[in-house]
């Protein structure tokens, strides 16, 4: 660029004498066309452009970055090279930028289009070797193999395979699993909660993603909703858990041939572990139903209690059934908090062609 001086560059644009250049030549430089009109800040210089320049990845994405505010005119560049060119990467990343820029539902569909692509692409692959099964994760070791040249194309795959793996996860289960209290997931970092989830599934984009943080942007919000929601979630979980509880141990009563009522060892078994004021809250009982059922639980109950035990298999089988299930439920609403790892590991990177003919000739 540093051979074409600017007394050239003004003279082309005035059309005066250009010395030992020709029109044509210049014209078909996309270096000295990106001077004019870097000096002129024409986007209409465009149009003088030979067709191979117009044609050109680097020059068309020079014109569609310097003038992504003229939407209409980026488009026509865009498209007239996305007609015209069969690079693989070229063409992924320019319909990103235009997807980005332009928010044209067109380049979302051909964007999503060549994911999809990809990911079919992966799922074969790990169908047809066992290696690549046990390594390919979400496949972005193969997305970083095929396009590390561009970052642009590396952090869009990373944001839609992070989108896949946190649709698919129950993230709001998963967060209450590993921390007590909303603030804890502060503590230990929204991002670092995030590539913990990652990594599970696709190592490599785990640490892809810790290096580059910013394609955790758009998803911080999800955890920070679910911390907001915290108690919402707790109560609704709560009650689920206590409603499936009361109906298991109902569907098992029935079968059961039993001198004890599923209302006498819910609420006795309830009571000895500490939690019939909740089965109360659940069970759905009026406050006169529960003043009687607790008055009838009294010392004398106990000792019903022990002699049935003591003389009936049947009766024993059944209270301990039900004292299982209840316990359990006092467990599942006491689990301890799970540490998450900062640390991720990197994958191995196979080799994949995702630039075959056939491939584009589907795009």
């Amino acid at each position: 660029m540093s051979k074409y001086c600017k007394e050239l560059i003004i003279s082309y644009i005035n059309g005066d004498d250009l010395g030992n250049y020709s029109v044509d030549e210049l014209e078909n430089d996309k270096y000295f066309m990106m001077k004019v009109i870097e000096y002129s800040n024409d986007k209409e210089m465009y149009n003088l452009c030979s067709d191979s320049v117009k044609k050109d990845y680097e020059f068309v994405k020079y014109m569609v970055l310097k003038f992504k505010n003229d939407i209409n005119f980026i488009k026509n560049v865009a498209d007239y090279f996305l007609d015209n060119t069969d690079t693989d990467y070229e063409r992924i990343e320019l319909v990103i930028i235009m997807e980005e820029l332009t928010k044209d539902i067109k380049y979302n569909v051909i964007s999503e289009a060549i994911y999809s692509g990809k990911r079919v692409l992966f799922e074969l692959s790990k169908v047809k070797d066992e290696e690549v099964k046990r390594s390919i994760g979400y496949g972005f070791l193969l997305i970083y193999d095929s396009y590390n040249h561009s970052e642009i194309i590396l952090k869009h795959y990373a944001k839609k395979m992070i989108e896949e793996i946190l649709s698919e996860c129950d993230l709001e289960k998963i967060l209450h699993e590993r921390f007590r209290r909303p603030e804890d997931i502060n503590s230990s970092g929204i991002n670092n909660c995030m590539l913990s989830i990652v990594e599970r599934c696709d190592s490599m984009l785990a640490s892809f993603a810790s290096a580059h943080l910013d394609v955790l942007i758009p998803f911080r919000e999800r955890i920070v909703n679910i911390q907001k929601n915290w108690d919402r979630y707790i109560s609704m979980d709560e009650r689920k858990k206590y409603k499936d509880m009361l109906n298991k141990i109902y569907e098992y009563m029935e079968e059961v041939d039993s001198i004890f009522t599923e209302t006498f060892l819910i609420y006795y078994i309830g009571k000895k572990l500490g939690i019939i004021e909740k089965i109360k809250q659940y069970d759905c009982i009026s406050d006169e139903m529960y003043e009687y059922i607790v008055q009838e639980l009294d010392d004398d109950s106990e000792d019903f209690v022990d002699q049935t035990l003591k003389t009936s298999a049947v009766d024993r089988t059944c209270y301990n059934t039900v004292y299982n299930i209840l316990k359990t439920l006092i467990y599942e609403n006491s689990k301890p908090e799970e540490s998450i790892s900062k640390k991720t590991n990197r994958c191995r990177v196979l080799k994949l062609d995702l630039n075959s003919k056939k491939e584009e000739g589907n795009k």
